[in-house]
């Protein structure tokens, strides 16, 4: 059987579909806001990356007093001696004030042997101190200590004295021997002198230099 529609059965079919399709479409359109609505939105985290500084730490080597070997200068206490009686300045300014005594000056000596933290412990005056720094401190390298066959830091004293330097004359008269001799020399003239004196009755300058001068 053969069914003919008519225009106007045609146009109210067309207008059916087409309200169909937009409804269709605003259902789909409205579904996919609400999920999107419904989907929480990821947070876009950061992060700053750090650079960490790497912390060195020195250990600190552990000093000793009293060793099983002790630091030794190279040449024994007579090399040291020497080293310490040919390199000295005396001060102008000690010299002048007539500044001497002993400077105890403490200082460590390494695993190397090397001179360190050098200070004065027993003082005589400012001038003397920094001298005997200076002498400490311009030593040669010693042969370092050890504990238990192994070389260790070790903390060590010197004593260096300072004497008013003198004359040569001054020197020779300061020795016991020839001390002695000028004493009893000078007692003996003495003596003779005073023989002469009262010998002539001699009072005056005058009369006691002739006295001197007489035979």
């Amino acid at each position: 059987m053969i069914i003919f529609l008519n225009s106007k059965n045609n146009n109210k079919m067309n207008h059916l579909r087409f309200t169909l399709i937009v409804s269709l479409a605003l259902v789909v359109v409205l579904n996919c806001t609400t999920a999107s609505a419904a989907t929480p939105k990821k947070k876009t985290i950061t992060k700053t990356a750090t650079t960490k500084k790497a912390v060195v730490v020195v250990a600190q080597p552990i000093l000793f007093e009293s060793v099983e070997k002790k630091p030794v200068y190279v040449g024994g206490d007579a090399a040291l001696n020497d080293f310490i009686s040919q390199n000295v300045q005396y001060p102008a300014e000690a010299k002048a004030n007539k500044e001497q005594g002993q400077v105890l000056v403490q200082f460590t000596i390494d695993e190397k042997g090397a001179i360190k933290d050098s200070k004065v412990i027993t003082s005589v005056s400012t001038t003397l101190d920094a001298e005997a720094l200076r002498l400490v401190n311009a030593m040669p390298a010693w042969t370092p200590g050890e504990q238990k066959g192994k070389k260790v830091a070790v903390i060590n004293q010197l004593p260096i004295n300072f004497v008013v330097p003198v004359s040569k004359v001054e020197a020779v008269l300061a020795n016991p021997i020839v001390k002695a001799v000028v004493d009893s020399g000078s007692k003996i003239l003495n003596n003779k002198i005073q023989e002469k004196v009262t010998k002539y009755g001699g009072s005056t300058a005058n009369s006691i230099l002739n006295a001197i001068k007489t035979k």
